[in-house]
């Protein structure tokens, strides 16, 4: 694990996800797995692109890790893509996210 780190303004409080402990657990899971600078990756014999501020991951796997249910997971998506907080880049085989508004979170200012 390295030394990064995301920034977590106060404003949160003000958001939707803040009211569901589980929302917000797996929107900070997001934030801190988002590429912090671009690069390849290999699945399932594909090289995928991955930008500053994406993320890739199986759904399955995504919901294991935060103790919930694939449909909880998707309706979870699909209220933070009706948000604009994130941008779903279409994939059969995994899901790719941007991070809409990833520098705010993790840029190298420290404001």
């Amino acid at each position: 694990m390295d030394n990064s780190f995301i920034k977590l303004y106060r404003k949160i409080q003000d958001n939707w996800i803040w009211d569901n402990p589980l929302y917000l657990k797996c929107w900070i899971d997001m934030l801190m797995r988002a590429n912090i600078k671009s690069s390849s990756t290999l699945i399932n014999e594909h090289i995928v692109e991955v930008s500053r501020g994406e993320i890739v991951f199986s759904q399955r796997n995504f919901a294991k890790r935060n103790k919930m249910s694939r449909q909880q997971l998707r309706t979870f998506l699909k209220k933070l893509e009706k948000s604009k907080m994130i941008r779903v880049k279409s994939n059969p085989v995994l899901t790719h996210l941007i991070l809409v508004g990833y520098s705010t979170y993790n840029d190298s200012k420290l404001t």
